[in-house]
């Protein structure tokens, strides 16, 4: 009897040895590991996914914040299927993946753990809402007419149904576009008095719009002006500048080109919130018909909270720019705004004659990698200005009655000393004013430029992409090569300054901007159906307004940006 136990036991061993045997070769030897392993990751969440493996009844999926998994932070019970996704990870964070097979027929065997390294996205911002994709500085989130109606201009007559004047003098919130090119003659001042604007000329088929004869005013909030042209001529000997505004809030100028102005060519000061950037500003009248006789000046620039950067100034006699201030005696006392808190970088000074820039007085500036190249009509002893800074008599005795500059960065082209220190030749003071009192040693904290350049990048720039330049005419080509090349190619008719010229008939007279047929708009949304169509938006529903493409742009707004987008 004993003998006969001890054989079954035997032979129960042996088939318990052979069958554990047979389970542990079925398991070890042919439960490979998972393969084709990828990771997904986004800022907060990560996906895994993986092959399936033949005898898996299921997978065990582990996260840990190091690599000996001391640490779990997200694991999946037995799970059956091949794609996985955890949320709630942190951002920009380092972690590891465990992953494991696990046996059909005995659960207690699985295959060897694969281990894989990955780390989670940045946090996603949100989509900033900017005036629109390039649009930068103080003046960056205008609105303009987002959200409104679209008025199309359909003729150049000054006034009347189809013209931009009508178009401009309707209220509510307004996008206007062209289906037309070529000069708007205007017969008297052109003021947009109701704002919630926006002029998009970059939708005029063929070369453009230019408005001559009289002044363009900005008497309103929250516009925005883009790709139009400003030359307004001696023919009606009007004592104005060619495009200005002030006491104003919101307010984005981009990519216009203006010239031949008797007062100044383009005036911006004591407004809030305020942009002008990759504009062309050329050829001030200077003895033309002003009443204090020479007045090719650039521009009086200034605003609180203002922002001026990588704008071309060429051949203008003086006020490249004249610096408000803000709070000058002289001119009223303190703006509606407020002193002048203007950042002022990134801009092309060319051919100045009686200074470069000046004034200040009051205000509070940064000037930092501009581009100075003087010209044939520069003197000498003015070739390296950068800044004048100016001393107001009969201040206020609250005020120092000068301003406080942070200048660096500055080229001056021909001059090695100056570029390399601003300070060292390249600032001059009135008389009452020193550097020790007028100069800043780090930056005023302003609105800084999500793209930046230094002086010879923003030269290059400049050159290439500002002013009215989704089709430049033939002023803007020639004054840019002028600047390249540093010559003139006419001079004043009355005073044979070089460059700095005293009527357009000078150069030629304005060019002829080519008119072409329109783009088919068969709904009337202002996006031609080709587009909406490119698009996957239906050609034949209004919709400008829809956010079918964007979380935070109008559909049209898309349009306008999608046209100029390599000019930024």
């Amino acid at each position: 009897m004993k003998k006969t136990f001890s054989v079954i036991v035997g032979l129960c061993t042996l088939v318990l040895v052979a069958c554990s045997k047979d389970v542990q070769d079925e398991t070890s030897s042919t439960l490979p590991p998972p393969e084709s392993f990828t990771i997904t990751t986004e800022s907060k969440s990560a996906t895994f996914e993986w092959d399936a493996v033949d005898k898996a009844d299921g997978y065990f999926l582990e996260i840990g914040t190091n690599s000996s998994f001391s640490e779990i932070v997200a694991k999946t019970d037995t799970t059956q299927q091949t794609k996985v996704q955890f949320s709630g990870l942190m951002p920009s964070t380092g972690y590891y993946a465990r992953l494991r097979a696990i046996h059909k027929t005995n659960p207690s065997f699985t295959s060897n753990r694969l281990v894989e390294a990955f780390t989670t996205k940045e946090e996603e911002q949100p989509e900033l809402a900017l005036a629109f994709p390039g649009a930068d500085g103080y003046g960056k989130t205008t609105t303009g007419g987002r959200g409104g109606r679209v008025i199309k201009v359909t003729n150049l007559n000054d006034a009347g149904a189809g013209s931009l004047r009508t178009a401009i003098e309707q209220s509510g919130p307004r996008i206007i576009v062209f289906e037309v090119s070529g000069n708007i003659k205007l017969s008297n001042r052109l003021r947009i008095s109701n704002g919630d604007v926006t002029i998009a000329g970059q939708t005029a088929p063929g070369d453009g719009i230019c408005i001559q004869d009289h002044e363009m005013v900005i008497a309103a909030d929250n516009v925005i002006l883009r790709f139009l042209r400003f030359r307004m001529g001696d023919l009606t000997q009007n004592e104005q500048d060619a495009l200005w505004g002030r006491y104003q809030q919101n307010i984005v100028i981009d990519h216009c080109s203006m010239s031949w102005s008797i007062d100044e060519c383009s005036s911006f000061y004591a407004n809030k919130d305020f942009t002008m950037q990759w504009c062309i500003l050329a050829e001030s009248l200077n003895k033309s018909f002003h009443e204090k006789d020479d007045h090719g000046y650039g521009g009086i620039w200034g605003g609180h909270q203002a922002s001026f950067h990588h704008n071309l100034l060429a051949h203008h006699n003086s006020r490249n720019p004249r610096f408000d201030g803000g709070n000058r005696s002289g001119t009223g006392g303190l703006s509606p705004v407020g002193a002048d808190k203007v950042d002022y970088r990134n801009n092309v000074i060319y051919n100045w004659r009686g200074n470069s820039a000046y004034g200040g007085e009051n205000g509070e500036y940064n000037i930092v990698n501009n581009y100075y190249k003087p010209g044939p009509a520069t003197p000498s002893s003015r070739s390296a200005r950068i800044m004048q800074i100016s001393k107001e008599d009969n201040v206020d005795p609250n005020l120092l009655g000068y301003g406080v500059f942070f200048i660096d960065g500055n080229y001056v082209f021909g001059n090695g000393g100056v570029t390399m220190n601003n300070w060292a030749g390249g600032v001059d003071f009135d008389a009452g004013v020193s550097a020790a009192q007028a100069q800043r040693t780090t930056p005023f904290p302003f609105e800084t430029l999500s793209t930046q350049h230094t002086a010879e990048q923003a030269y290059e720039q400049v050159l290439e992409k500002a002013g009215a330049a989704y089709k430049r005419d033939a002023i803007d080509q020639r004054v840019v090569n002028e600047v390249r090349n540093g010559m003139t190619t006419y001079n004043g008719s009355k005073t044979d300054y070089p460059g700095i010229i005293d009527s357009q008939t000078d150069v030629g007279g304005w060019p002829v901007l080519v008119q072409t047929t329109p783009l088919v708009d068969t709904d009337g949304d202002g996006m031609p159906d080709a587009w909406e169509t490119a698009n996957n938006l239906d050609p034949n529903t209004p919709n400008a307004n829809g956010r079918d493409l964007s979380e935070v742009y109008d559909n049209i707004e898309m349009y306008f940006n999608s046209l100029v987008e390599g000019l930024y």
